[in-house]
């Protein structure tokens, strides 16, 4: 965890210094998200690459499903409708958005 959290705050910094990009939460999703999908394949690879005692076997495959269904959230996530959602939401919290167009619910 301090690796994704390192490599998080050394992206922010480069941006922060080369652009004036606002970085929110979101790059930290994507690295989260890029992590688990990375040690899924690394974990799928070595399950086919390499022989695993017996013993072994159960937890691999244990750990492989829970990294498969954590997988599944982060996709669903970013290509469901749960990503423009939390968009939409961000956009009408937005100061520059005058009350006035904002339609009321009666």
């Amino acid at each position: 965890m301090r690796l994704v959290t390192r490599i998080a705050e050394l992206i922010q910094r480069y941006l922060h210094k080369h652009t004036k990009v606002k970085i929110g939460k979101d790059i930290y999703q994507n690295v989260l998200g890029g992590s688990i999908g990375i040690v899924l394949c690394v974990l799928i690879f070595l399950l086919f690459t390499r022989e695993i005692p017996q013993s072994n076997m159960n937890v691999l495959l244990l750990i492989i499903g829970s990294l498969i269904s954590s997988f599944t959230t982060v996709v669903q996530y970013h290509f469901g409708s749960s990503k423009g959602s939390a968009d939409k939401d961000k956009l009408l919290r937005k100061d520059d958005i005058p009350q006035k167009d904002v339609p009321e619910v009666v």
